[in-house]
């Protein structure tokens, strides 16, 4: 019967990334010489024996190029694979690990070509399990040796071997003396006439002659009659309506809930720069909903300005509104706003639509340095107004809403 247990539990969102160990934050059993260390995410197997992994992960999303994929890796060089396709959804695992030597660390690493995000769907975002024997529940006790048996009879005489194989041909005799040398050959043919010399160089060339007088102008001839009046040209190129985004609508690769995190009445922004130096009026703001959910709910989009790398200004509103449809999804600003070129500016939504759902992209850095952040989370808001303060410091959430101005 198997004496050593353990099964631990992730219940926290968040990332792993790339190489990265797996922290489970609840040890649900510990039975025997095992022990787990929920600040390293690592397992110690403290006694010899076979071991049995069984581990699943609950993917919500992924940059990888191949699929997402997790590996047990331990200190005896034990390396376990088990690895999807489909980057939303569940990657299982299983292993047998034996241990002859012990203590042998073991540990559950993301060997993606990117970081993983846990899902946000399910309570338990993963749960890794461990059964193990020891040596001594293996192998029992060897037994006593067993008595020496009687002496056989002596065997018949075998039959005479065939004859060998003849012995190899003898070295070869020393090399005979040099022969004398041989009488001079006749005298060669006289060679064969040298070639003609080069011939000279040619003469100097002579004088070149005066050049002849110019002759007389010719009368101005007489000014033509005015052509007609040519086809009014084409229209110049007009303006672009779109004048900034959060990101290409072509790459949205993940759906954002309105309680996106555990966040509470809470909206989101993504920076949005136009690029040159001319200043644009913005009259309208768009968002692309992938799910309409309950379809009503307080739904509201405003564009602001950075002020410092924590905080932003409200410069641009919508009217709050109670109903939104699906697909790319257009609002007016209560007033247009003129935004300069050179300058950071965020576009941001306030979704309190339940079991909505609006697109974006993964995104961020998942700290504030010496610029003001690609994306942010502000929380327990009624909405935006005009000069409003809103404080950008909370990026935890790596995610991009896109978001459109124009004119």
């Amino acid at each position: 019967m198997s004496n050593i247990l353990l099964q631990v539990e992730r219940l926290t969102a968040g990332i792993v990334a790339t190489n990265a160990t797996v922290l489970f934050d609840s040890t649900t059993v510990a039975t025997g010489n095992i022990s787990y260390d929920n600040a390293t995410g690592v397992i110690t197997l403290q006694e010899a024996g076979r071991y049995e992994f069984d581990w699943w992960v609950a993917t919500q999303s992924s940059l990888a190029t191949d699929g997402v994929g997790f590996a047990l890796v331990s200190s005896q060089g034990d390396v376990i694979i088990g690895n999807s396709p489909i980057k939303t959804g569940e990657v299982v695992g299983i292993g047998i690990i034996e241990v002859t030597v012990a203590p042998v660390t073991v540990e559950l690493r993301n060997n993606s070509n990117a970081g993983v995000a846990y899902s946000a769907l399910v309570p338990v975002k993963s749960v890794l399990a461990v059964i193990g024997e020891s040596s001594t529940d293996i192998i029992g006790s060897t037994g006593s040796t067993g008595a020496t048996g009687a002496t056989g009879a002596t065997g018949p005489t075998g039959d005479t071997g065939a004859t060998g194989a003849t012995g190899a041909t003898g070295a070869t005799g020393p090399t005979g003396d040099t022969g004398a040398t041989g009488a001079t050959g006749p005298t060669g043919a006289t060679g064969a006439t040298g070639t003609t010399g080069a011939t000279g160089t040619t003469g100097p060339t002579g004088d070149i002659g005066a050049t002849g007088a110019t002759g007389p102008t010719g009368a101005t001839g007489a000014t033509g009659a005015t052509g007609d009046i040519g086809p009014t040209g084409p229209s110049g190129p007009q303006d672009m309506d779109l004048s900034i985004m959060t990101t290409s609508l072509g790459n949205i690769d993940v759906v954002i809930a309105p309680n996106e995190g555990g966040g509470n009445n809470q909206a989101l922004g993504g920076i949005a720069f136009g690029g040159d130096l001319d200043t644009r009026e913005l009259s309208r703001v768009a968002a692309y909903i992938i799910q309409v959910g309950a379809g009503t709910g307080q739904f509201q989009m405003a564009v602001l300005q950075a002020t410092s790398t924590s905080t932003a200004l409200v410069v641009g509103v919508t009217d709050i509104v109670t109903t939104i449809s699906g697909g790319l999804f257009v609002l007016p600003l209560t007033d247009t706003v003129n935004v300069a070129g050179g300058t950071i500016y965020y576009l941001a939504v306030y979704n309190q639509v339940n079991a909505s759902q609006i697109g974006g992209v993964i995104a961020g850095t998942n700290t504030v340095q010496d610029a003001p952040p690609i994306n942010f989370r502000a929380q327990n808001l009624a909405g935006f107004t005009i000069g409003q303060t809103i404080n950008i410091s909370d990026v935890n959430l790596w995610r991009t809403p896109w978001l459109a101005a124009m004119k």
